[in-house]
């Protein structure tokens, strides 16, 4: 190495084994390392064979601002022992980096990617890997092999390949948590192993197995396929927010329908809702197999004027027991009108579908929970009026 420094001869990848680790030698490593960067190294290879020698602290901030160096492998490591939050802001040279049984903790793992933007592959072999948040990247250059302890995985703005999370969860069999937002290139999760999946604006996807999920969490306006392959469901909490719904139509409520109907847990469904056409209420009716949809809270949001038969297929398709209204007064006549009418079977619309299953009671509350007597919607309006509010929420028994 003494020669390559004093004849500054090019070096343009440079592989170190330590076998017999001490201070006198990592010393020497630092010096070599040195030697490398001054002269252009473009490629490091760094590692331990015996894991029972302890970690040499990698000079992590020194390496990543080499001018040249495009690929950066570490074996048997320690990265944690310096902080990388100042130091390597402007690493654009690498473009590959592979870490296996390397000691380094969340923030290191966040600023590596942070420092180097012009990354084109990220390979992690962590064993003892538990818990994985990644953002604003693509899974094709990003490689998560061998962490058979990972649990929890976030991922975040970040552009998915296809048999990407069968790849993962195959590997990881320890994972029960995922939660992904804004991510694309999904078209189906195989939630085999998981337990709580969270699911934010993640365009394209169109199948969720919900068989073996505790927790479900989806967030977006397009409406997926919800399937079990056993009747047995454990789950017990779900969430459902539909959001930018600029047209609905009678499929549209058919697949909802569908999805609450594979809801076997208490949930909460908000939906917003901007244009819609008169819906004919016959069309949303399914075949017997299906089974009526039993939502717990259910949230509508949207300003449009009064349309009867709207209301009719929603509330059918959702049965709520609860509903929280957020709409025009217009529109809060025309709730009232349709569930008075729903509750009475001798003003019964003959449009409505026939169904088992009536609206037996009906309680009506406004946001400082005081109860606002239900005896004509003309009444209920002026009520509402004099309390200056308009939002307002059903109690429902059917």
């Amino acid at each position: 190495m003494q020669r390559y420094r004093d004849s500054k001869i090019p070096i343009d990848k440079f592989e170190i084994s330590n076998c017999c680790f001490n201070f006198e030698f990592s010393y020497r490593m630092d010096k070599w390392i040195d030697v490398a960067l001054q002269n252009g190294v473009k490629g490091i290879v760094y590692g331990s064979p015996n894991l029972c020698i302890p970690s040499y602290c990698f000079p992590i901030i020194k390496v990543l601002a080499a001018k040249y160096l495009r690929e950066l492998v570490l074996n048997n490591c320690d990265i944690m022992c310096v902080s990388l939050s100042s130091g390597a802001e402007n690493c654009h040279s690498l473009r590959k980096l592979s870490l296996s049984d390397v000691w380094l903790d969340e923030n290191v793992l966040q600023a590596i990617p942070n420092s180097c933007p012009l990354i084109v592959s990220l390979i992690l072999k962590t064993p003892t890997l538990e818990h994985l948040s990644f953002s604003n990247y693509s899974s094709e250059n990003l490689d998560i092999v061998e962490c058979q302890n990972l649990k929890s995985l976030e991922l975040s703005e970040v552009e998915i390949s296809d048999g990407f999370f069968d790849n993962l969860i195959s590997k990881s069999q320890s994972l029960k948590v995922l939660k992904i937002q804004y991510c694309s290139g999904i078209r189906e999760i195989d939630t085999s192993n998981l337990e709580v999946l969270k699911i934010v604006n993640c365009s394209g996807i169109r199948v969720i197995d919900s068989s073996n999920l505790v927790s479900l969490e989806y967030i977006g306006a397009q409406i997926p396929q919800l399937k079990k392959t056993s009747e047995s469901s454990q789950l017990k909490h779900s969430k459902i927010v539909l959001h930018d719904n600029n047209y609905i139509d009678v499929a549209w409520f058919r697949k909802l329908r569908n999805f609450l109907s594979n809801l076997t847990s208490s949930s909460q469904v908000l939906i917003g809702i901007y244009q819609f056409d008169d819906i004919n209420i016959k069309g949303t009716q399914l075949q017997q197999k299906y089974v009526t949809p039993k939502v717990d809270i259910l949230n509508i949001e949207f300003l449009r004027e009064e349309c009867p038969t709207f209301v009719d297929a929603l509330v059918w398709s959702c049965h709520p027991k609860r509903l929280n209204l957020f709409t025009t007064p217009e529109m809060t006549k025309c709730f009232i009108d349709c569930l008075m009418d729903m509750k009475s079977p001798i003003h019964s619309s003959s449009q409505r579908p026939k169904n088992k299953s009536r609206l037996k009671e009906l309680k009506a509350f406004d946001r400082e929970d005081q109860l606002l007597q239900l005896k004509s919607a003309k009444q209920a309006i002026r009520t509402l009026r004099k309390r200056k509010t308009w939002e307002l929420y059903f109690l429902l028994d059917w």
